[in-house]
């Protein structure tokens, strides 16, 4: 299995986790995947922009209700792909609300922060996902069909 397959697959495993134990199950999740090339030297300061600016602006969206959730995965061992940003929303549409408030925001209250992430950024990938099955939603349709067994509608 290949390596971004690998962590798409870890990545939805724990989306889905996150969601197992609320008595309202969305239908399904959309989880946008950047991964990011950078530096190791480059990390730090990721990390503090990440801190300082974007995350409580990613923040805001998801207080705002466009994301359900947002998240950096990275890694002390693996592959080049080491700063990674994923984005939980209802679905697409909704993620890309969300995306366009984000720009708007970073935009007003960090003019120039985009053009200094993107300098510490060797390469760069997105991926949209929509989750289609797993344990939550498996469960949820096994409690349906014994409520139908039961009589209960």
């Amino acid at each position: 299995m290949k390596k971004p397959t690998l962590i798409t697959l870890c990545l939805l495993l724990f989306v889905s986790f996150s969601y197992c134990q609320d008595d309202e199950m969305p239908e399904s999740v959309t989880v946008v995947f950047s991964q990011n090339k950078c530096k190791m030297t480059d990390m730090g300061k990721l990390y503090e922009m990440t801190e300082t600016m974007s995350g409580p602006v990613m923040s805001e969206v998801v207080e705002a209700g466009h994301w359900m959730n947002w998240g950096i995965l990275s890694h002390d061992w693996g592959d080049e792909w080491n700063f990674n940003i994923y984005y939980v929303a209802k679905d697409k549409e909704t993620f890309f609300k969300g995306w366009y408030m984000f720009v708007k925001l970073m935009g007003e209250k960090y003019p120039d922060s985009m053009e200094e992430y993107q300098s510490l950024i060797i390469a760069h990938k997105d991926n949209i996902y929509h989750q289609s099955m797993g344990h939550a939603w498996m469960k949820k349709d096994m409690e349906d069909d014994e409520d139908d067994d039961n009589g209960e509608e």
